[in-house]
């Protein structure tokens, strides 16, 4: 046999190696993977809950189809678990529904353009309810003891961002969380017995808490804070019949919009300081104090229009005033009553005004 033959013979059968492999990669064959998990994740302005009794978290029973090289991809891909988006793999839109899952893992990006078919999911449907995040500033709030002007506490940072599913703040057990947002740091039942004047309690990451005991999708940001709680070493208390009250707003609306308290609102009346007696005896109304105390309330855009949706000329708003702006630390305030009213309007446009 001569080489020129022997090579042919040789180049021969690596064309045919190579020919069934490839034909062996491309065949259609069928698999079956076993409690895949299946993750719906929430979005920042989004969030998803499971509404159906029996999901258990995993798909039960995934079958697929297609070409043995992209299947053994495919499902090396997804033994980690299929993530669902909304928005992206389901609709975005708030309310109940039903999904198709055989129709959405269609479609999800682990299977789509793969040439891989999905032909039996189990369960087959998956009920889930999408809702929208509304974010609110809350006030950071550090439970003492009630009644105990010997501590005084200080929250870093003061505030905290507050999203809340839409329905859950409508409900009537979020009513005064979103007239007045605030949570709670947890604090030790026995961590104020050890503080003395010289040596203040500081937690470095309290948790935050909300005030309601069943606050289901509700997200906190930063979900603690740095708290320190110092014993006070002489107290004071002084009452200020009247506060006036000033209204803070960006000066880019003040031509768009008029703002006024409303006649019973333009004071808040017997407001309590509390705190050490040389910071006491220096705040108050007048030019003699060196601490000048103000009821503040601040307006944001998106309030004044949200106030004024569908067309409504005029609208008034209750709102909580906040004095600590203008205390000095370790002064804390109290009043019979924290909120005032205010009327928001639209300033009418003059006439040949406009484009």
């Amino acid at each position: 046999m001569t080489g020129s033959r022997v090579w042919t013979i040789v180049l021969v059968t690596l064309v045919t190696l190579l020919v069934w492999a490839f034909a062996e990669g491309e065949s259609l064959r069928s698999d079956t993977r076993q409690n895949v998990r299946l993750r719906v994740t929430a979005t920042p302005d989004l969030t998803v809950s499971l509404t159906g009794s029996e999901w258990t978290g995993v798909i039960r029973t995934l079958r697929v189809q297609g070409p043995s090289t992209s299947i053994a991809k495919v499902l090396d891909r997804v033994s980690g678990g299929i993530e669902i988006v909304p928005g992206r793999d389901v609709s975005g839109d708030p309310g109940e529904s039903t999904i198709n899952l055989r129709e959405v893992l269609s479609r999800h990006p682990d299977f789509a353009g793969t040439g891989v078919r999905v032909q039996e999911v189990e369960p087959a449907t998956l009920a889930l309810a999408v809702d929208r995040m509304v974010s609110l500033e809350a006030r950071v709030v550090v439970p003492l003891p009630p009644g105990d002007s010997a501590f005084s506490a200080q929250a870093n940072p003061a505030t905290v961002r507050v999203s809340v599913p839409q329905r859950l703040l409508a409900s009537e057990s979020f009513k005064g969380f979103a007239a007045a947002p605030e949570v709670r740091v947890r604090v030790p039942a026995d961590a104020l017995d050890d503080i003395t004047p010289s040596a203040p309690l500081v937690l470095s990451a309290a948790e935050l808490a909300m005030p309601q005991e069943v606050a289901p999708g509700v997200r906190i940001d930063p979900r603690s804070v740095r708290v320190t709680i110092t014993r006070r070493v002489r107290e004071s208390s002084k009452v200020l019949t009247t506060v006036p009250v000033h209204i803070r707003l960006p000066a880019v609306i003040a031509s768009t919009y008029e703002i006024q308290v409303e006649p019973d609102s333009e004071t808040v009346d017997e407001v309590t300081l509390t705190g050490p007696s040389d910071l006491v005896d220096q705040t108050g109304l007048g030019g003699s104090f060196q601490y000048q105390v103000v009821a503040e309330v601040e307006l944001l855009p998106s309030e004044i229009e949200a106030a004024l949706a569908g067309g409504t000329d005029s609208a008034v708003l209750t709102r909580q005033v906040e004095l600590r702006r203008f205390l000095p630390p370790g002064i804390s305030w109290d009043a019979p009553s924290r909120f005032v009213r205010l009327r928001v309007s639209r300033r009418a446009t003059p006439e040949g005004g406009g484009e």
